[in-house]
């Protein structure tokens, strides 16, 4: 593993692993607190991640101030 990161292309995932995904699942898991999926079963545990990320989506336009249209 180690000379897997020490490569160029070793370093240059590990830098896109740690600057695009891992805050959302850090917000995730340490700020909501969503740990463990409610559900069993492949297409709901998907169901379930699914809404969590709306739910992010939501929350950082709600921060830009983007605001929903009302019918």
């Amino acid at each position: 593993m180690r000379e897997k990161l020490i490569s160029d292309e070793g370093r240059r995932k590990y830098f896109m692993r740690q600057s695009i995904i891992e805050p959302v699942f850090g917000h995730l898991k340490f700020n909501v607190g969503y740990r463990n999926f409610l559900l069993r079963g492949l297409e709901k545990v998907c169901a379930e991640f699914k809404l969590m990320c709306i739910g992010w989506n939501l929350k950082k336009m709600l921060k830009m101030g983007i605001r929903l249209a009302t019918v």
